[in-house]
């Protein structure tokens, strides 16, 4: 996972896949992106190709760790990422955008 930093936004992009093995990673580098007291936090799926269930149960943990102190968004646009996430219904809670850059546009306020 690469962590990116733009003043007070950080983007954590996630690569291959996201599932019980590789899903404690990913909550710890949200844990300690979060413990830097970010404005806005970004997980970019873009280059996943397999988002298990573990994996969004992470994301919708860090939304709630992300809690009124930090906006939080995904970046998902495609049949490995976006898909489940919407078929569970998870875009109703989670901030869905295509690309990071439509994402930063939307955090660009904070």
């Amino acid at each position: 996972m690469l962590e990116r930093w733009i003043e007070r936004l950080v983007v954590l992009s996630v690569c291959d896949v996201v599932d019980m093995l590789s899903a404690p990673r990913l909550t710890e580098a949200i844990r300690h992106a979060l413990a830097k007291s970010p404005a806005g936090l970004i997980v970019d799926l873009s280059e996943v190709d397999f988002l298990a269930s573990v994996g969004m149960t992470a994301l919708v943990a860090a939304q709630e760790q992300a809690g009124p102190s930090a906006r939080f968004g995904v970046v998902a646009d495609g049949p490995a990422t976006s898909r489940p996430i919407k078929l569970i219904g998870l875009d109703a809670i989670l901030a869905l955008y295509p690309t990071v850059d439509d994402a930063w546009g939307d955090f660009a306020d904070v």
